[in-house]
């Protein structure tokens, strides 16, 4: 033990010694570059780290430093903790700043398994990184990347995995190894985000820092597969399969007073995910979410932001677009991305091939365009010809065609590609056989034809662009008001009612139809998305929960599962309590699954305020009300989608 005590301290002098020698030779070298007019080059610098148990040094660990390149990963670096938990590697940064993350290992079967993803903007120092790994950095690095982490490697798409590592950093913060600033906002702190992040923290360390594995590992095990051996592969397992053993991972926690990191949950969650709400940049009402090829965030809002809207008598003033970052910084401004005829924006927003953001102007009766910089491409916005009229579903098809679902006016508008302006809109009465009765959601199949959802009949109906009755096989009776329309990988169609508890799975191929209900949770449907594996995820508007369903074909979690069966659990995904009446949904290029918060309370918004102004402190704040608070995120939940979507999903 001595001689490994020596060793260790030798090998951190020698760190020591070498990186001062670079830096010295490094800073000279850069002054004389920058006087002689010289391109910068890169340095080397010192990865300085801790590794913590329940906040003990953790000594004799092997940590290995890992190097995002695109679509890989490789280990460009190693040490051993000393007897302070701390290690030392020096990196050359030939490289820039590709993504890394550390993974620390006990020795030989060992359960101890630590993981962090190194975040540039919080730990420069000078030429030197500081970093803590502990059971929290655990978990916000295996959450974040659950959809991409293998054994100590990170692979996939280079869009996703990079922003994946970036949302890790949304949770914790290396520096200090505890909660990063997202989680403690106004809004968040209102979830139990915190607690869940801090209990799973607890099951972690009483396995990693006092050996205490055993119930763990087992309530961890995959629905087909074996028990994990170490904390990070039991983390990974809980981070795919949230809604699996929610209760018996509950009754593993400490009391709240013996807990390392408190406050942990008091009431089991409804299921071990991770999620944030992310606000600002206009943010009022969201009503629509897309992603963009870099997984950037946009969405459409329904209210200004700081007005006194709401439903009943003013309805939608939204005046703005909104952008984020893929992990939640606003890029827009505090009112949005405004002009080209945003005007009382409604559900439908989409992006194009060219990164064009096209949106559905409920209250301003047109179609508008953004440029892929957020600048208007649209003056007034398009109205093909006078044809839109509160415009909700706004897609883009294969071609760059963009279709419009006008719910006031019983028809469809078509802007063609680079033409715009010579947009024309098809209604009820020239075509009969479509059926058009207050059409809302509009999806994209294969062939690149638009699919519209009758929300004030019982039918859908696919519009064949060159074909004299514009929809040939007719409508097609799907149940009572269907309400939007997600489209799989082989061509199938599920559809959301909002007015009643299921969603409606329509085989074309076939004329197969079948009715799911998630086994009794769910309520009223309106946002749906699917996956990269085709598994179905509904925004319960009424129910204020997430819901995942097995899709078709089949490709579920547990062999159990079958076309349509509940995989979330009985409850739903809740968000943390974070959720709120929601109406879109949609998954990014790194696995999140992003909602958007519409609206606070039905009620408020459905509330008769007197025209002449409020007449009680009540009805004052029920101006305010009724508007939802933002995006909310859940981190690493689903199969990757690429972006933005058009037609039906793709692995990216």
């Amino acid at each position: 033990m001595q001689t490994m005590n020596m060793r260790m301290g030798w090998a951190r002098l020698v760190s020591l010694i070498m990186v001062a020698s670079l830096l010295v030779f490094g800073v000279s070298s850069v002054r004389a570059l920058q006087a002689n007019n010289q391109p910068p080059v890169n340095l080397p610098f010192l990865l300085k780290g801790t590794v913590k148990l329940l906040g003990q040094a953790a000594s004799n660990l092997s940590v290995t430093l890992y190097e995002v390149q695109e679509s890989h990963s490789r280990a460009v670096g190693k040490a051993v903790t000393d007897s302070q938990g701390e290690f030392f590697i020096l990196r050359n940064e030939d490289s820039g700043q590709s993504p890394l993350y550390l993974i620390a290992r006990g020795t030989e079967n060992s359960p101890v398994a630590l993981m962090t993803v190194v975040d540039f903007d919080k730990t420069t120092s000078s030429h030197t990184r500081h970093i803590i790994i502990n059971e929290l950095t655990t978990v916000a690095a295996v959450w974040a990347t659950a959809q991409f982490l293998d054994g100590d490697m990170l692979t996939g798409n280079a869009v996703g995995l990079y922003n994946a590592m970036s949302n890790a950093n949304n949770l914790i913060d290396v520096t200090t190894g505890d909660v990063a600033p997202l989680v403690m906002d106004g809004v968040n702190i209102q979830t139990t985000t915190l607690s869940i992040l801090y209990s799973l923290g607890n099951l972690l360390g009483a396995c990693a820092g006092e050996n205490d594995c055993d119930s763990l590992f087992q309530a961890a095990t995959p629905p087909s597969g074996s028990p994990p051996t170490n904390t990070l592969q039991a983390a990974l397992n809980i981070a795919r399969n949230p809604w699996r053993n929610i209760e018996t991972l509950f009754s593993l926690l400490p009391d709240q007073d013996r807990a390392y990191f408190k406050p942990i949950l008091r009431y089991a969650p409804t299921a071990w995910t991770l999620s944030l709400i992310y606000t600002g940049g206009g943010l009022d009402a969201p009503g629509g979410v897309s992603i963009d090829a870099k997984g950037f965030i946009w969405t459409n809002n329904n209210f200004l932001v700081g007005s006194q809207s709401f439903l009943q008598q003013r309805g939608f003033s939204g005046l703005g677009v909104t952008k984020l970052t893929p992990n939640g910084k606003p890029l827009s401004p505090p009112f949005g991305f405004q002009g080209a005829g945003i005007n009382g924006a409604g559900f439908g927003i989409a992006i194009d091939q060219r990164s064009h953001i096209w949106v559905g102007n409920f209250a301003g009766n047109s179609v508008s365009e953004l440029d892929a910089n957020a600048r208007p491409a649209s003056d007034a916005g398009y109205t093909a010809n006078g044809g839109t009229n509160k415009v909700q579903g706004t897609v883009v098809d294969q071609r760059g065609n963009v279709w419009a679902a006008n719910l006031g006016g019983n028809s469809v508008s078509f802007f063609p590609v680079g033409r715009p302006k010579d947009g024309v809109t098809f209604d009820s009465a020239t075509y009969p056989k479509c059926g058009f009765n207050q059409p809302f959601g509009i999806a994209i199949d294969h062939n690149g034809h638009p699919w519209i959802a009758n929300m004030g009949g019982s039918t859908i109906a696919k519009i064949v662009l060159d074909h004299p009755e514009l929809c040939p096989e007719g409508a097609v009776d799907v149940g009572s008001a269907p309400q939007m329309i997600a489209i799989d990988s082989i061509g199938n169609l599920w559809i959301t009612h909002l007015a009643k508890g299921y969603v409606t799975l329509y085989r074309p191929a076939t004329g197969e139809k079948a009715d799911y209900d998630a086994g009794g949770s769910l309520v009223g449907g309106w946002g749906i998305a699917v996956d990269g594996k085709d598994n179905v995820w509904i925004a319960d508007f009424w129910g204020t929960r997430v819901v995942q369903l097995c899709g078709a074909p089949e490709d579920c979690p547990s062999p159990q599962h079958r076309v349509g069966d509940r995989i979330s659990s009985s409850t739903g995904y809740g968000g943390a309590g974070g959720l709120q009446h929601m109406t879109s949904i949609a998954i990014d290029q790194a696995g999140n699954v992003l909602v958007t918060n519409n609206n606070n309370s039905q009620s408020l918004c459905d509330t008769a305020i007197p025209l002449d102004g409020p007449t009680s402190v009540k009805q004052e704040k029920q101006t305010m009300g009724c508007g939802g608070n933002g995006v909310l995120t859940f981190y690493g939940l689903a199969a990757p989608v690429g972006a933005p979507l058009i037609g039906p999903p793709v692995q990216p």
